[in-house]
């Protein structure tokens, strides 16, 4: 992400907020990439150490606040969302390293001869002992066992939820927000397009858009029984930005932000126009 890090100022792409307070770009790319930049630091900036993240500090959550808005331009109702997702990347990155240096063997001997040297001994002497509790373990048992029964997982890849219907509604040219029934054939479709492969062999490009139409017809029916029998609320929503400090900003606000933006663009539009 080097060319975040270096980004000056004044070179800076304006982010917005949907009604959910997660942000969206005009382009994909750019939302792509703001997303592997906060992993970036979730992943080189939180320690391993801290055994969960309540345990950082608010100077650090703030000092991390503050560096991602010298690279982009972002309302600051953006704060909750951009601190989750380095949340998120920081407890993945540390899921992986914990299968790599933990998991894989079978005694504390062995870890800590195969440890990785991108941690000081002494941190990771803390995190054996907290994986080594008991009640830590049955609890990661219970996590990965109830991981493993999900099977309806997206294909939207690094394309966040809320790009994605950012980009469907700009394509659709209604003010309306996209329902979770417009978004699930949307980033499942893949699916059926690696099945029929798998099953044939060959090229299934029109059947594979017969399928997504035919998934759209079906998720209208019932994404609502789906999402309240099996899911929580931010299914087919993606990370929300709403906390309990934020949950009263209205949709009436984070559109005043979409039309800001807009006018910023005409206006200088009008400007560089001879």
């Amino acid at each position: 992400m080097s060319s975040v890090f270096t980004r000056k100022l004044e070179e800076r792409p304006e982010l917005i907020l949907n009604h959910e307070l997660q942000p969206v770009h005009e382009d994909s790319k750019i939302r792509s990439e703001f997303g592997s930049f906060l992993g970036t630091i979730g992943r080189q900036c939180v320690p391993l150490d801290y055994v969960n993240w309540s345990r950082v500090s608010e100077s650090e959550k703030n000092g991390w606040w503050e560096f991602v808005k010298t690279k982009y331009i972002i309302p600051k109702e953006g704060k909750d969302w951009v601190l989750k997702t380095i949340c998120d990347a920081w407890r993945m990155y540390k899921s992986r390293f914990k299968a790599e240096y933990y998991t894989k063997y079978d005694n504390d001997e062995d870890r800590l001869k195969n440890r990785s040297q991108s941690i000081p001994l002494e941190k990771f002497k803390i995190l054996l002992q907290y994986w080594g509790d008991e009640k830590i373990k049955s609890t990661a048992v219970k996590n990965a066992n109830n991981r493993r029964k999900v099977i309806d997982t997206h294909t939207a890849g690094r394309t966040s939820f809320a790009q994605i219907r950012n980009d469907m509604k700009k394509v659709q040219s209604t003010p309306d927000t996209p329902t979770k029934a417009d978004i699930y054939p949307k980033t499942r479709k893949n699916h059926e397009k690696k099945a029929t492969k798998d099953a044939e062999g060959n090229d299934i490009e029109e059947e594979a858009d017969a399928n997504a139409e035919d998934m759209a017809e079906e998720a209208a029916k019932t994404v609502d029984e789906i999402d309240s029998a099996a899911h929580g609320p931010n299914w087919l929503v993606g990370r929300s930005g709403r906390t309990s400090k934020t949950r009263n900003i209205t949709t009436h606000k984070s559109r005043k932000a979409e039309e800001l933006a807009t006018l910023r663009k005409e206006i200088a539009a009008e400007i560089t126009t001879p």
